[in-house]
């Protein structure tokens, strides 16, 4: 069993997230189905399953570009602003979608039913990584950045008990670095980032290890 989920763009200004499923190792597929329809919106998502038995749990994660509030629309460098964070899991593999509390949606979701889990603000949010720990809780790895000066800040957001807690890792010099999130253990996560300015407002450079020993509250470079 194989979930595909991907970005299809209609329109200049529109596009919607997808997702198909195969049941037989990739021979055939689903119909695709919407997941995501923003108008006036770009949707960047991540996506993770868990590990067991099939049909997996999906976790979904996704920002938005442009659209959204007048206001949104008006902000300066409007053009680049990946807007906030949202949140949906699957329960059979990508077929129906639901929010954090358990409450269903219906597909697809819209730019009035999403369900946020972070504000970034007028700064903008583009996410990273994804991953999941032994109980099969998201850990969301992102940053948080304006994009006049491109500075910004290294997060992790992770959900428990139906509730979103975010921390701040390191500061970051771009939006576009990038960089992995890895959950060895209950005590000990691990974030690889190039949080180091050696090439300052560029993306990218030496990559540093950071790491919590408690649940992600708290970070140590290493």
């Amino acid at each position: 069993e194989i979930f595909v989920s991907y970005r299809e763009k209609r329109q200049w200004s529109d596009s919607e997230w997808r997702g198909t499923v195969s049941r037989d190792g990739g021979r055939s597929w689903e119909p695709a189905r919407d997941l995501v329809a923003l108008a006036e919106c770009s949707v960047y998502g991540i996506t993770i399953a868990e590990t067991g038995a099939f049909p997996r749990r999906v976790h979904f994660v996704w920002s938005r570009l442009n659209g959204g509030t007048p206001e949104e629309r008006e902000t300066k460098h409007a053009w680049a602003l990946r807007h906030h964070i949202y949140y949906a899991y699957s329960d059979d593999g990508g077929t129906t979608w639901r929010r954090s509390d358990g409450a269903a949606y219906r597909l697809p979701i819209t730019l009035e039913t999403q369900e946020e889990i972070y504000n970034c603000g007028t700064h903008g949010v583009w996410l990273k990584d994804i991953q999941l720990d032994a109980q099969g809780r998201p850990y969301v790895l992102f940053i948080d950045s304006e994009v006049e000066t491109f500075e910004g800040l290294w997060k992790v957001g992770w959900l428990d008990d139906g509730a979103w807690h975010f921390s701040t890792v390191a500061a970051s010099d771009h939006m576009y670095d990038d960089g992995a999130i890895a959950l060895l253990s209950a005590d000990d996560i691990r974030v690889y980032a190039p949080s180091t300015p050696v090439q300052p407002s560029e993306d990218g450079g030496e990559i540093e290890e950071w790491q919590s020993t408690d649940g992600g509250r708290t970070w140590t470079n290493t």
